[in-house]
């Protein structure tokens, strides 16, 4: 289980960065079908659902900004579709509901309506809502408008409180999943014991330098009632669970920018785009922390044909009255 301890000092080193930026541009035609091109800083593309994609050298490296940081994209791999929902295109860490595209004609316009729904699939130990408000949610999470009469100091100082409470919340995931699973190895009666020194053990664990497994273990050890304990650190299902633990954390840090492609001139984006040409929205675990997301990028286009039929008719309908006008005079 030690073994783990360093990369676990990574990832929560790196929650504010992006562990695995990509780029994802979707195309969309007229009927429906398009393609869909990934691009990544190397060729290490967890995004991709299978290995039919192939992966090669973008000819033109083009920057991106993730807001965090600006990752220069070198390599992609492209699939064509023939429709949306035949695509399975999430991150390993996150879940993707249905994607879905819908074409309205109108006669003069044909309306264009591009759907996704994104969802944290991850089973955190402890939820958000423990140490956030739904309104802190939003604002720390997803970065929700302040109010206008707010200065740099008091965000600052809102935003301070709240990345405390973010730190408390990682920490109370790593003692619960630890406490949990000593819990689930022990006995009726070892059990009892346990609960009575889970309050004072997690007191300790919350104001302690080292929020650890390794830290949980010490303090465990140097309580005689819970010398049972030590035999159970040795059982397999304690690796699993910090692992488990791990990729939950760097799951927070994996993002994409993604951009949608439809037939004729986009309505104005719901979420503001993260792009100076073009529609895109950016996804991480951060953000997702919050509750799901759903993406709506919608455009129309003229339908050249009905309009002039429309106007032919029209003037046809004129010139007819006019003629009726002429033979009654």
């Amino acid at each position: 289980m030690r073994k783990y301890f360093c990369l676990l000092l990574c990832c929560v080193a790196l929650l504010s960065a992006c562990q695995s930026s990509y780029f994802v541009d979707t195309h969309i035609e007229k009927n429906l079908s398009g393609s869909r091109n990934c691009y990544s800083v190397d060729t290490t593309f967890s995004i991709l659902p299978d290995a039919s994609w192939k992966v090669t050298p973008c000819k033109n490296p083009f920057l991106v900004d993730f807001f965090s940081s600006e990752d220069t994209m070198r390599y992609q791999a492209e699939k064509s579709f023939a429709r949306l929902d035949d695509v399975a295109l999430s991150l390993n860490d996150f879940a993707t509901g249905d994607e879905s595209v819908e074409k309205h004609f109108l006669w003069f316009v044909t309306r264009y309506s591009y759907r996704a729904h994104y969802e944290n699939n991850m089973d955190f130990p402890v939820p958000v809502s423990k140490y956030f408000s739904h309104e802190q949610q939003r604002l720390f999470f997803r970065a929700t408008k302040t109010p206008e009469t707010w200065n740099g100091r008091e965000l600052y100082l809102t935003l301070d409180d709240m990345n405390g409470k973010f730190e408390l919340w990682a920490s109370d995931c790593c003692f619960t999943l630890f406490y949990e699973t000593l819990m689930e190895l022990s006995d009726s009666n070892q059990r009892v014991v346990l609960e009575q020194y889970r309050d004072t053990l997690f007191g300790k664990f919350l104001s302690c330098n080292d929020p650890s497994f390794d830290t949980i273990m010490s303090m465990v050890a140097a309580v005689p009632s819970l010398g049972f304990c030590e035999k159970l650190f040795e059982e397999e299902l304690f690796d699993q669970r910090y692992e488990a633990y791990v990729g939950m954390m760097i799951s927070l840090g994996s993002a994409f920018v993604h951009r949608v492609d439809l037939p004729g001139i986009l309505s104005r984006p719901e979420l503001p785009s993260c792009m100076e040409e073009g529609y895109a929205y950016k996804i991480d675990g951060m953000r997702l922390l919050a509750g799901p997301m759903d993406i709506n990028v919608n455009s129309f286009s003229f339908n050249v044909v009905p309009t002039l039929v429309t106007l032919l008719l029209v003037l046809a309908f004129v010139f007819w009255v006019r003629k009726k006008r002429r033979i009654a005079a």
